[in-house]
């Protein structure tokens, strides 16, 4: 009986393990998925948020902070994506590309901001 349990158990993870490990980073066929949050605002709203000093920049902040923590969870070899740097360092650098990139979404600012910081990051130990 036991046998039998632990044959099915590992027939079963190998059937499904291609389908858990796919949806791991699920996105369509073009690589795209859903972006929740102030990362769908423009960096027009994010620089206007950030200079009136208003109670959305903390929301800003936060989105930014939940971004680079996912970014150190699920980065291979990464345990800080900011390297020595600080979170003020990262939203310098966002601030820096939405001056210059208006109509593009935050998240495209972060984005590009990780893949900057990227071969600064302290790895894993």
């Amino acid at each position: 009986m036991i046998k039998v349990v632990i044959v099915s158990l590992f027939v079963s993870l190998g059937v499904l393990t291609p389908f858990v490990a796919n949806n791991a980073f699920a996105a369509d066929e073009r690589g795209r998925y859903w972006t929740y949050g102030v990362g769908k605002k423009t960096c027009k709203d994010y620089r206007q948020a950030r200079l009136q000093k208003e109670i959305s920049d903390a929301v800003y902040k936060s989105w930014i902070s939940g971004y680079i923590t996912s970014s150190n969870r699920l980065t291979d070899d990464t345990y800080n994506l900011l390297g020595d740097n600080g979170l003020q360092a990262a939203l310098s650098w966002v601030d820096g590309y939405c001056e210059k990139h208006t109509e593009n979404t935050l998240y495209m600012a972060v984005a590009n901001m990780t893949a900057v910081f990227y071969s600064h990051r302290k790895k894993t130990k």
